[in-house]
């Protein structure tokens, strides 16, 4: 009986494994992370809570490299950023829009108002460094602003808080702002981002699986 039993629950466990309500996800961190992006690893944490959830630090001119090698599962990013990258697919893409993230020793962060898309590309902008798999330039390269470039994105908030210039940003990532950072909003007609959940659709990961499906049926519910 006791063998039975216990034959049983390896058919339990591995049909678990197999549906993805257990084993591990590995999800790409972009350092500061959206308020949507961590809701959404909370809401699943919640209905696969046998899942055991891991974070690999990005680089985000290499990231679409890490993802093909598959030192992560699943990288929250910039659609555009991942675009050109064989096999890579997407769930729960959404378009989103723009603030401007300043160090609050900037007179712009100090004057309280809203900067239009002209006036934020004749600013100094700092960006984390473009995907070697991007499908093409950045809008925010027009203007007569200097750009400045660094690995994560933990790096440009670190040079914004050191007051070396201003980087755009999803408005959700105002969520992650300290102190000594300021939110200049978006003031009148601007480019929006698409952001999403970026995975290898070759990947046989049933934890994996089991994410996106969970991120389709959130999609469904919301349309």
């Amino acid at each position: 009986m006791e063998t039975v039993a216990r034959l049983d629950q390896a058919r339990r466990r591995a049909a678990s494994v197999a549906c993805g309500s257990t084993g591990s996800l590995v999800v790409g961190a972009c350092g500061p992370t959206q308020g949507s992006d961590l809701a959404i690893l909370r809401d699943f944490m919640r209905e696969s809570p046998a899942v055991e959830l891991s974070f690999c630090g990005v680089n985000t001119r290499r990231q679409a490299d890490q993802l093909a090698r598959g030192a992560f599962d699943v990288v929250y990013t910039d659609v555009a950023q991942m675009g050109a990258l064989e096999g890579v697919a997407f769930a729960g893409a959404a378009g989103c829009d723009l603030c401007l993230m300043a160090s609050r020793h900037d007179p712009a962060a100090r004057r309280g108002a809203g900067m239009t898309f002209d006036e934020a590309c004749d600013q100094t902008l700092i960006f984390a460094e473009p995907s070697d798999a991007a499908l093409g330039p950045s809008p925010f390269q027009r203007g007569a602003g200097k750009r400045l470039y660094t690995d994560t994105q933990e790096n440009v908030q670190l040079m914004v808080r050191l007051g070396m210039g201003m980087t755009i940003a999803p408005e959700g990532v105002a969520t992650s702002a300290s102190d000594d950072i300021r939110i200049i909003p978006a003031r009148g007609d601007w480019p929006r981002l698409e952001l999403g959940w970026a995975y290898m659709a070759d990947n046989p990961n049933p934890a994996l699986g089991a994410f996106v499906a969970f991120l389709r049926a959130r999609a469904e519910l919301r349309s």
